[in-house]
Order: structure tokens, then C-alpha cells, then sequence
């Protein structure tokens, strides 16, 4: 304490004593702001993970990535299926006419739709392998912090 003084003096080019007082009040809000090193270090190391993993934004972006990504894959999946649907039509004037119809349907032989479903589902693959990447990587931040 004596030397960084003695070093702060120099800097500021002074010669006489300087007295730095902190109030009370202070280093208690200072001390109830900030969590406590050894509080951290006694959680266990799956709930310091699990805080690493909430407070990282690539960890959360990557996240979202992988839930579009797979929310992708069912849609492309969706397309590839047959579709049913009820046609209906009215016709009011002289004769009134009325005509409804159960339609099946499906695409045939479109190679983009089974393109699109194949690319969302290396996509996907490709989503939970950084996924896997980005926990392992902060696994080892952490357990090597912990050290």
C-alpha cells in the first residue's frame, strides 16, 4: 500500500502525503454488489456450468440457431408429405348450385423438394455439431477456471 502511494505520488508530482479515505458505505455496497469469489467457488461445478452456459451469447445464439434449424427440417419434412384438403364451391342465382370435392395431392417428381429436405437435414447436423463444440469448449473453460 505504502509503495503504490508513494508511486501515485510521483505520478501526480507531489510532494506531501496524500490521504485517500474511503467511506464505510461505500466498500459495504462495493462488497454487497459484487458476488463473493468463495460463494462461486462452493456451488457445484454442474450449476457453475449451467451459469456459464445462461451467460454466454454464442452458447444462446447457437441455441436459437439449432431450434430454427430444426423447426426448418420439419417444414422441408412437411412439404415432401401428401396434402388433403376439401374444395368447396357455391353458386346462388337462378339455380342454386353447390359442389364440394376431398382433394389428395402431392408433388411428383420436383427434385427441389426432396433438396430442400436433405440440405435442412445437414443443416441441422451441421447445427448440433457446433452446439456440441461451443459446450464442450465452455465445459473446459470452466473446469479449468475451477482449477
Amino acid at each position: 500500500v505504502k509503495q503504490a502511494q508513494s508511486d501515485l505520488l510521483q505520478l501526480l508530482n507531489l510532494n506531501e502525503p496524500l490521504n485517500i479515505v474511503v467511506p464505510q458505505s461505500a466498500i459495504d455496497e462495493f462488497k454487497s454488489e459484487s458476488p463473493s469469489t468463495n460463494s462461486m467457488l462452493s456451488q457445484s461445478p454442474e450449476t457453475l456450468l449451467n451459469l456459464a452456459y445462461a451467460q454466454r451469447p454464442d452458447y444462446l445464439q447457437a441455441l436459437l440457431d439449432s431450434q430454427s434449424t430444426d423447426l426448418n427440417q420439419r417444414i422441408a419434412a412437411d412439404n415432401r408429405r401428401w396434402s388433403l384438403n376439401l374444395e368447396g364451391s357455391m353458386n346462388m342465382g337462378d339455380s342454386s348450385q353447390a359442389a364440394g370435392a376431398i382433394v389428395l395431392s402431392r408433388v411428383l417428381n420436383d427434385p427441389s423438394v426432396e433438396t430442400a429436405f436433405q440440405q435442412s437435414r445437414v443443416e441441422v447436423l451441421k447445427q448440433q455439431n457446433n452446439l456440441t463444440k461451443l459446450r464442450e469448449s465452455i465445459k473446459i473453460e470452466v473446469e479449468s477456471r475451477l482449477r
